[in-house]
């Protein structure tokens, strides 16, 4: 499973910027349940993720065909849904490389261990910059 986010950056021009595909490390069997993505601590409240969660980022330079389709796949469910500054896609390739969609999100975290942060830090930015750039867009569209 690849999760994309994205963020419209209005400088001029509205652009989208697909981040880098992370890719969550399944079993083929089983369905991935909730005690393989959190560990929650005695009240049930998410202390972190499982030890079991694995993951690491496409490399563009490595599977650049299995990149570039999830990061077109991604970016027209963006705009077909007419999303705004950022949308997590989760994605599933079939045995012969092609994506598909299984859902979309419109929320986020800037907790150290979001995956929203995890794009971001991977893409070079910092939550801060993140955040800045969420509301800069909201104020750009209220002019």
């Amino acid at each position: 499973m690849q999760v994309n986010d994205f963020f419209s950056l209005i400088s001029g021009n509205v652009e989208l910027i697909p981040m880098p595909p992370q890719e969550y490390h399944v079993s083929k069997v089983d369905i991935r349940k909730f005690d393989d993505k959190l560990m929650v601590d005695e009240n049930g409240l998410p202390v972190g993720k499982a030890p079991s969660t694995k993951t690491s980022f496409i490399c563009k330079e490595k599977e650049p065909v299995l990149y570039q389709k999830i990061q077109k796949l991604a970016l027209k469910v963006h705009r077909c849904l007419q999303f705004k500054d950022f949308s997590m896609i989760d994605i599933r390739v079939d045995s012969e490389g092609n994506p598909f969609v299984l859902e979309v999100n419109l929320f986020c975290s800037f907790g150290a261990q979001s995956v929203l942060s995890a794009h971001a830090q991977k893409f070079g930015w910092t939550n801060e910059k993140l955040f800045q750039t969420m509301v800069n867009n909201n104020f750009r569209r209220l002019l």
